[in-house]
């Protein structure tokens, strides 16, 4: 799925959940997670698996661990963030 469409998604959730303004920075500044887009090449390709192909996440396991940690801490959204991201990620997994 494409970042534009993980920050859009993550920034109507906010909306919806009425996030404060810094609840909101860290539900949608989770789609950082992206950044391991930038040691694949091509860096974007719909068709490429991204739990399969880029590192963070390929390691979406102890990821989701920590983000899971995350939530019973004052980052609760960060957490949150992250595994909504990864929920985007694997619903759009190509068949």
């Amino acid at each position: 799925m494409d970042i534009l469409v993980h920050i859009g998604l993550s920034l109507l959730v906010a909306f919806f959940l009425g996030l404060s303004q810094r609840d909101m920075y860290y539900f949608v500044g989770a789609n950082i997670i992206d950044i391991d887009h930038l040691l694949s090449d091509p860096v974007y390709d719909p068709t490429r698996n991204s739990f399969e192909s880029h590192i963070i996440h390929h390691n979406w396991l102890p990821v989701s661990f920590v983000s899971v940690l995350l939530t019973l801490t004052k980052y609760k959204w960060f957490g949150l963030g992250i595994l909504f991201h990864f929920f985007l990620d694997w619903i759009s997994l190509p068949i």
